[in-house]
């Protein structure tokens, strides 16, 4: 049985898509949630220009969409072609996008309102960290990871997690001392020793070397061993800046976001050990730089490289390349 398309109800607002030229675009006056616009770029270079910018008809303005028109500014302004699903005027080449019309807002204050909603709302779910950890496995099993936000660092740090979790049966136990007093012992202890860089005596990274060396073909594609050891050797990864944001070293020097990484650290179960701990890269504008996976190199060197050949890697290092 199929039934005819609805085209108009009662006091039913109908959203229409409608192609709009990025420079006519007006965005809100204040955006307090940051962007990470080579995130942003990954994504869209994978997949395509996908969700439409959203305006409020009352106001003109934008009210869920600016990292995406920064985005395509950027990209325009560096000469990159527009991607998929952004058109150009066929009169003046302006770049033409997507855009959800049809929804007015009852005044000012709601439009801000679901501003603040449509961002807050989807990091306040978490989540499912065994559903995630079983999807980015499969992903990184098939060198999939570029543009979903995630990186091998990421399952690497995620794996670790679950096993420390699986392994004492019991999650955000403060029974006897308190979120607050753990954390603020944190904080002194660093504050102490400065930032926690890796570095891995000469035995571990030996050892780190030889179950790399051990590991055959597509299982060299989602191992991590190595990484604390490129980490050894490379440790000015996190003092650098990607896209504009905030170093881990950045947000390490400032009191209230290395407070706020242990806060999210001790809330989310993650063990903070003497070492270089997940959240510090995960605050509100801070990206650390990422080394390129030991074991795809690996996996190159062993499938191209002649026995006794010599290797000119352009992807040694840190960073983009």
């Amino acid at each position: 049985m199929t039934r005819e398309p609805v085209t108009s109800q009662p006091n039913t607002e109908m959203q229409r898509i409608e192609y709009m030229g990025i420079d006519v675009l007006q965005r809100w006056p204040k955006n307090p949630k940051d962007h990470d616009l080579g995130a942003i770029q990954a994504s869209v270079s994978r997949f395509g220009y996908v969700a439409p910018i959203l305006i409020d008809e009352k106001s003109g303005r934008i009210v869920a969409g600016h990292g995406r028109l920064d985005l395509l500014v950027q990209m325009r302004h560096n000469g990159q072609p527009p991607p998929r699903r952004v058109l150009l005027s066929p009169e003046d080449g302006e770049w033409l996008v997507p855009v959800i019309r049809g929804i007015s807002f009852a005044n000012e204050q709601e439009a801000e309102a679901y501003l603040l909603a449509d961002n807050q709302t989807t990091i306040l779910g978490g989540w499912n960290d065994n559903d995630l950890f079983e999807m980015l496995s499969r992903q990184a099993a098939a060198d999939s990871l570029l543009g979903t936000g995630f990186d091998a660092e990421d399952v690497e740090d995620l794996r670790q997690r679950l096993g420390a979790e699986a392994g004492t049966g019991q999650e955000n136990a403060f029974t006897v001392y308190s979120a607050e007093i753990v954390g603020e012992r944190i904080f002194e202890y660093f504050r102490r020793v400065g930032f926690p860089y890796r570095n891995l005596p000469l035995h571990a990274q030996m050892l780190e070397i030889n179950r790399l060396a051990a590991l055959e073909g597509d299982a060299l594609l989602t191992s991590n061993y190595g990484y604390q050891v490129a980490d050894t050797y490379h440790p000015h990864r996190f003092n650098c800046h990607a896209a504009e944001k905030r170093s881990p070293t950045d947000s390490f020097a400032d009191d209230n976001q290395l407070r706020r990484a242990i806060r999210l650290s001790l809330e989310n179960g993650t063990m903070i050990t003497t070492e270089f701990f997940p959240m510090l890269g995960f605050v509100a504008g801070t990206q650390a730089c990422s080394n390129f996976r030991p074991g795809i190199a690996v996996y190159y060197y062993r499938r191209f490289a002649p026995e006794g050949g010599t290797v000119l890697d352009p992807c040694t290092g840190y960073g983009g390349r």
